[in-house]
């Protein structure tokens, strides 16, 4: 209760002396202020961040009393703060002999010097000066170097300074929570989740920590863990979006899609103008087969953000299913214009034009998903099957020896292009084609007589699916 008392009186007579202060500087007449008095004027003003009142009261302090060290480390600081760097060093060069055992000057001086890329070795050496003559709270002085050097990309060094602040000090918040978030920044995820533990451990209260962890679990595939952990951010945070957001993503990822469904429409409660939530509420009825409430959220979505690339092919892929063909043309059109580089807009939308019986479009559409994405065997699968109906089966075999060329290890490619030429008569290049396939995968032979039923009355074709048989055995 004394030292409550205390703390109130002096806190009176702060601010007694701040009032002063400013009413001089107000009525430009002059106040005498001790070397303390200033220095607590000074702080209360950083400390609320008003530098230009920081900066009078150090310079009008100075003038007062133009020796006081104390005075001159703060009119530094304040010229690091303002990026004077050189008038900052010259300050503190100044007075380093006289204070040669103030922590506060080295730190100073190692932040200074920090800002430029040939003084990082002097810097740590200030830092390390600080270090030996802080007296108190050496971890916040320890966290506060770290997270300076982080400032500057120097995260190794940044994580030494944070693990002697861990070991004198394992519950400090900040330094555990900095631990944790440059373990996860550098992908040690099993790392960043033991000091995020540790965090809980000394707060288990706070729902970014939980928040945090989840992530983490979630980038392991522990699912269970993520969502408790998101959970537990939830419960302390029911505000929390992200939290309602990764937590629906992780329940959509592993098929739970009613959760999944529920986490995202408490999202959007909140986060009303997300137009990408209502593309993963669409994603998760498509999987439902609600293909209806798919296209309705796609259509929300649309109507908060017509350039939402997701949402248009989306519908437009709806569209085409229930053959509503030139709606969902105009639609993966749309999406087309938005994002021209993506193989499987270009794939749907020579579906589409295939199902128009506008051939030509259809073709221009295949090529442009294979230039895309020429290792997708569906698009050159779909070109030939076009092609074959279209009996142009010299096209559809020339498409097949380039897919062939370009996916050399896919046995259905080999099967197919194997159909087409004894289908056309080229029996000798079609046997070429069902060796390759055959050892790539003897136990798919069957696709043969799908795409050439006649095959199988072929007895060079049977004498040889016998001899790998055997050889398989």
């Amino acid at each position: 209760m004394q030292e409550e008392s205390q703390e109130f009186s002096d806190n009176e007579k702060l601010m007694e002396e701040v009032r002063r202060f400013q009413k001089m500087i107000k009525n430009n007449h002059f106040e005498y202020f001790d070397v303390s008095e200033t220095e607590e004027i000074a702080d209360y003003f950083l400390d609320c961040g008003k530098m230009i009142l920081a900066k009078k009261a150090v310079d009008s302090g100075l003038d007062i009393h133009p020796s006081a060290t104390a005075l001159q480390i703060r009119k530094a600081r304040l010229l690091l703060l303002d990026k004077k760097i050189d008038d900052c060093l010259e300050i503190i060069q100044n007075i380093e002999d006289m204070e040669s055992t103030n922590s506060d000057v080295f730190l100073i001086k190692g932040c200074a010097l920090i800002s430029r890329q040939d003084k990082i070795k002097e810097a740590i050496k200030a830092f390390e000066k600080a270090v030996l003559y802080n007296k108190e709270n050496t971890d916040e002085l320890l966290y506060e170097i770290s997270i300076t050097l982080i400032q500057v990309n120097e995260e190794d060094k940044a994580n030494d300074f944070l693990h002697r602040a861990f070991k004198i000090n394992p519950e400090n918040e900040q330094v555990l929570y900095e631990l944790a978030y440059l373990c996860e920044k550098h992908k040690k995820y099993e790392k960043s989740i033991y000091y995020y533990n540790i965090c809980l451990d000394v707060n288990p209260f706070n729902a970014s920590i939980w928040y945090n962890l989840g992530i983490n679990y979630s980038v392991l595939k522990n699912d269970e863990k993520a969502i408790e952990a998101y959970d537990f951010s939830i419960a302390l945070a029911d505000d929390f979006e992200e939290a309602y957001f990764n937590k629906a993503n992780i329940l959509s990822n592993s098929n739970h899609f009613e959760e999944a469904l529920s986490c995202y429409k408490d999202f959007i409660s909140m986060n009303k103008d997300n137009d990408n939530a209502y593309c993963y509420m669409a994603e998760c009825y498509l999987h439902m087969n609600k293909p209806d409430d798919a296209f309705l959220n796609y259509q929300k979505a649309l109507k908060i953000n017509r350039k939402n690339v997701n949402a248009w092919y989306g519908s437009g892929t709806i569209l085409w299913t229930k053959k509503n063909f030139k709606e969902a043309n105009k639609h993966i059109n749309k999406a087309l214009k938005l994002n021209n580089k993506e193989s499987d807009y270009w794939s749907v939308s020579a579906k589409i034009n295939h199902d128009l019986k506008l051939y030509k479009k259809a073709e221009n559409a295949f090529s442009m998903a294979i230039s895309i994405n020429p290792g997708n065997a569906d698009n050159w699968i779909s070109l030939v099957e076009m092609k074959n109906e279209m009996d142009l089966k010299d096209e559809a075999i020339n498409i097949l020896r380039k897919a062939h060329k370009t996916i050399p290890d896919n046995a259905d490619i080999d099967y197919r292009l194997a159909a087409c030429l004894l289908k056309n008569k080229r029996s000798r290049s079609a046997m070429i084609f069902i060796r390759k396939a055959l050892t790539l995968d003897f136990d798919s032979y069957f696709k043969l007589f799908e795409y050439y039923p006649e095959a199988s009355n072929n007895i060079t074709v049977k004498r040889i699916i016998k001899e790998y048989k055997s050889n398989k055995l």
